[in-house]
């Protein structure tokens, strides 16, 4: 319900949606060292019972967590359409305007979070379910669903230096991916693509590998114990990561029924 923009403001003022997803949220932070392990694989030394808690509170608090995203950062935000909702009249909108101001902190992730996400994206692209503990089928989530999400989620800053910072290249070379199965496949029909990605869900996809560039195309300005990070992947299936990304921007201006905030986006990057 709460990817529906008719039912957002409902679900943010009129009951207690917001509140009790920051609950479960907040659970996962009181453990996030042990969640973040769980989720990059270095959890040793657990028995059955703990590894299937922590995998369980995991999916939850990323349930948890795209939930809020659609709530808080789906509308108002730099290249989103502002919320209808606000604008009945100059009082009601700055009630929304105060109101939405102290959801923003709630929007705000944690390590393992960026990561569950990311590898949930993976799994999406490949139509893969994940098995054991935290496990889902493939069909328990889109593609779309699941690129809406990251875009909502880096509207706040401090998320996007979050994602740049523990894998960069990774998301971004998923996004692209995801973008190029939209521009680069002549009959999405015939492929099957069509289903999986539309013009909105490309536009999720361009916007947030065009607000992560922001940290830099051949080195990112964020550190990790490594030193930088990379924005892409020097090769990226198969070809050289630069070439590519030109490649698959140059096809996606080409289409037809590109949304402008999409077009604006892949411009900002290709200049």
């Amino acid at each position: 319900m709460a990817s529906v923009p008719g039912m957002r403001r409902a679900m943010r003022e009129e009951c207690t949606c917001v509140e009790e997803l920051v609950t479960i949220v907040e659970c996962g932070k009181r453990r996030r060292e042990e969640l973040t392990k769980w989720v990059t694989g270095n959890l040793g030394g657990r028995n059955e019972m703990e590894v299937t808690e922590l995998g369980n509170l995991s999916l939850q608090c990323m349930k948890a967590r795209m939930a809020l995203s659609y709530l808080i950062g789906a509308e108002g935000h730099f290249g989103q359409p502002p919320s209808k909702d606000a604008v009945s009249s100059p009082s009601d909108d700055l009630d929304f305007e105060t109101n939405y101001s102290n959801y923003q902190s709630a929007n705000s992730i944690c390590e393992h979070e960026a990561h569950s996400i990311i590898e949930l994206l993976s799994h999406c692209l490949a139509n893969r379910a994940k098995e054991g503990a935290g496990g889902f089928s493939a069909a328990t989530f889109t593609v779309k669903g699941v690129l809406f999400s990251i875009r909502c989620v880096m509207t706040d800053p401090k998320n996007r230096v979050v994602f740049a910072t523990i894998d960069g290249a990774r998301v971004n070379a998923l996004l692209l991916k995801a973008l190029g199965r939209y521009s680069l496949v002549a009959d999405r029909k015939e492929e099957g693509i069509g289903a999986i990605m539309d013009a909105e869900a490309a536009e999720h996809a361009v916007f947030s590998l065009y607000l992560m560039s922001n940290y830099g195309f051949q080195e990112s300005v964020c550190f990790t114990s490594f030193g930088k990070n990379k924005f892409l992947p020097e090769n990226f299936e198969g070809e050289n990561a630069s070439v590519l990304t030109s490649k698959i921007l140059s096809s996606y201006l080409d289409k037809d029924g590109n949304t402008p905030a999409g077009n604006h986006a892949a411009m900002q990057i290709l200049l």
